[in-house]
C-alpha cells in the first residue's frame, strides 16, 4: 500500500511539473507572440505616420524644370527608403514564430513593396533629372546676333549643348515605361543636331537657300518633339506601384492592428 502511495504521489508530483511547464511555456509563448504583433504594427504604423500625404505633399514635386528641386525629392526618398529597410532589419532581428506567420508576412510585405516602389520612383527622379538637364541645351540663349559669321558661332554652341545632352542621355538607363520615349527623343535631339550642323556650314558658305532648306527641317523637328508619346501619368504610376501591391499597402495596417489586439488579449499560446 505505501508503495502505492509513494508511486501515486510520483505521478502527481510528475503530472505537477508537467502541467506547470506547459503553462509556462504557453505563457512564455503568449508573450513573444505580443511582442512581435505589436512590433509589427508599431513599425508599420509608424512609418505610415511619417510618411503620409502631407509628406507627400511637402517633399516631392512635380516641377521638373527646377533640378534642384529634383534633387531635394530623390534625397527625401532616399530617407523613406533608409527608414524602411532600418524598420524591416528591425522586424528580422525580432523573434518570432509560426504562431504570428500571417502577421510577419504582411509586416515583411510591407516594407518589400514599400523599398521596392521606393526604388522605381528613384529611378523616374534620376531619370527626370537628366532630362531636365537635357531640355536646358533647348534653350536660346537670347542674345543678338549682327552676322552671318556670328549667327554660326550661336548655332555652333547651341548643336554642342544638344550633342553634349545627347551624350549624357546615351548613358541612362530609362524606367521601363519611358524606354520608347527615351529612344524617339534621343533620335530627335541628333535629327535636330543634324540640322544645325547643316544650318551652320551654310552660314558659313552664305547660301541662304541651303539655309532655309535646313531651318525648315528644324521646324519639322521642333513639332515632332512636341507630340513625341509619353506614358500618362496613370502608367507611370502603375510602373512605379502595380495596382496589387498598393492594394496591400492599403490594407495591411488595418490587418496588422487587428492582429495585433488579438494576440495582445492572448493569456497562453500552445
Amino acid at each position: 500500500m505505501k508503495k502505492v502511495i509513494i508511486t501515486l504521489l510520483i505521478v502527481v508530483l510528475v503530472l505537477g511539473i508537467g502541467t506547470g511547464g506547459a503553462l509556462f511555456w504557453g505563457y512564455s509563448n503568449a508573450k513573444t507572440d505580443k511582442a512581435y504583433a505589436s512590433k509589427a504594427n508599431t513599425l508599420v504604423s509608424d512609418y505610415e505616420k511619417k510618411y503620409g500625404d502631407k509628406w507627400l505633399d511637402k517633399n516631392l514635386t512635380d516641377d521638373f524644370t527646377n533640378e534642384g528641386n529634383i534633387v531635394k525629392a530623390k534625397e527625401a526618398l532616399g530617407q523613406a527608403k533608409t527608414d524602411a529597410q532600418n524598420s524591416l532589419n528591425e522586424l528580422n532581428a525580432t523573434k518570432s514564430s509560426k504562431r504570428v506567420a500571417s502577421v510577419q508576412k504582411d509586416a515583411v510585405d510591407y516594407f518589400n513593396i514599400t523599398i521596392k516602389s521606393l526604388d522605381n520612383a528613384i529611378n523616374y527622379y534620376d531619370y527626370t533629372k537628366a532630362l531636365a538637364k537635357s531640355t536646358t541645351s533647348l534653350e536660346s540663349s537670347g542674345g543678338q546676333i549682327s552676322s552671318l559669321a556670328g549667327a554660326a558661332a550661336e548655332l555652333t554652341i547651341a548643336k554642342n549643348k544638344i550633342d553634349t545632352a545627347i551624350s549624357e542621355l546615351e548613358k541612362v538607363t530609362p524606367p521601363d515605361t519611358l524606354k520608347e520615349f527615351h529612344t524617339a527623343y534621343i533620335a530627335e535631339l541628333k535629327k535636330m543636331s543634324a540640322a544645325l550642323d547643316g544650318m551652320i556650314i551654310a552660314l558659313n558658305a552664305g547660301d541662304l537657300t541651303m539655309l532655309e532648306s535646313y531651318t525648315n527641317q528644324l521646324g519639322v523637328i521642333s513639332a515632332e518633339m512636341v507630340t513625341l508619346d509619353i506614358p500618362s501619368a496613370d502608367e507611370i504610376t502603375k510602373d512605379i506601384i502595380s495596382t496589387d501591391d498598393q492594394k496591400k499597402l492599403d490594407e495591411i495596417p488595418g490587418r496588422l492592428s487587428t492582429e495585433a489586439s488579438k494576440f495582445n488579449s492572448k493569456t497562453f499560446s500552445f
